[in-house]
């Protein structure tokens, strides 16, 4: 997930870094200069074209949540020698499913930068003046929003693979886990061993999640999750030990989150681990 992370922080900033040449450039247009200097109403719409930016996203985004699924399902896969496909229904689902929020990113930049467009025309700020408030909008996308965003998207992306590889292999009922240190929210905390049938949501801080990092909830609720899910055809309402797990290795279970370190090969029977 690290690495899943990593590669798309880097194009999330990538796709900032465009962003923010396009809209300065517009920004500090003769257009623009005549219209501020004449007192002329100056809209986020003149700088940024959304449907545009959504198409752009949403073409980027396809081809890193596809390998964000596929990463997550075949994780599941390598137990049983079971791999998810591209071209396959549950996959080409779950990607229109994370699409479905993508546009929410250029919804929070559009907000932003009128913000600053706003407050600066009402202070009588120059253009230039302006320019640099602009320009601190997508240093924070940068530095920031492009990594909370590729975390959220490739949580949502091992998740949903994850889901259809336990679908694929037969598991008929789903754990959910917390990593249950300081760190973990207190809805999360509560949420750990909550078992459920495959094909229904977990209820999470009041919302319905098919699983960690569901786009569902708040991103409150999903925001750098580090959450798992356990995978089994015999749950119970007792909670984690009753699944045959000893403390040691679920303590592992939390820290690693990857069940090939858990059980070595021929150790495991009806449970699976996913790794998130």
């Amino acid at each position: 997930m690290a690495r899943l992370s990593e590669s798309v922080t880097l194009q999330m900033a990538t796709f900032f870094q465009r962003q923010k040449r396009v809209v300065l450039e517009k920004w500090k247009s003769k257009k623009i200069r005549e219209k501020v200097n004449k007192g002329v109403s100056v809209s986020v719409n003149d700088i940024f074209d959304t449907p545009t930016w959504d198409s752009q996203l949403l073409a980027d985004a396809k081809t890193f949540l596809m390998a964000t699924i596929i990463d997550g399902g075949n994780e599941v896969g390598l137990l049983v020698g079971k791999q998810i496909e591209q071209d396959e229904e549950l996959v080409a689902a779950a990607v229109l499913a994370g699409l479905r929020y993508i546009p929410e990113v250029n919804r929070t930049t559009r907000k932003l930068l009128e913000e600053k467009i706003t407050q600066g025309i009402m202070e009588g700020k120059s253009v230039d003046a302006i320019a640099k408030e602009i320009d601190s909008v997508f240093a924070g996308a940068i530095r920031n929003r492009a990594r909370i965003t590729a975390t959220n998207i490739v949580a949502f992306g091992v998740n949903e693979g994850q889901i259809i590889s336990a679908v694929k292999q037969g598991w008929r009922y789903k754990v959910w886990l917390s990593q249950q240190d300081e760190k973990v929210r207190a809805t999360h905390t509560h949420a750990d061993g909550q078992a459920r049938p495959i094909e229904q949501p977990f209820l999470v801080g009041g919302y319905m999640m098919m699983h960690p990092g569901a786009q569902t909830a708040s991103i409150k609720e999903t925001v750098n999750c580090r959450c798992t899910m356990l995978f089994t055809n015999e749950p119970t309402e007792a909670g984690l030990l009753e699944f045959g797990i000893d403390q040691q290795q679920l303590a592992a279970a939390r820290e690693n989150s990857v069940i090939a370190r858990l059980f070595p090969t021929g150790q495991i029977s009806d449970l699976a681990i996913g790794a998130v």
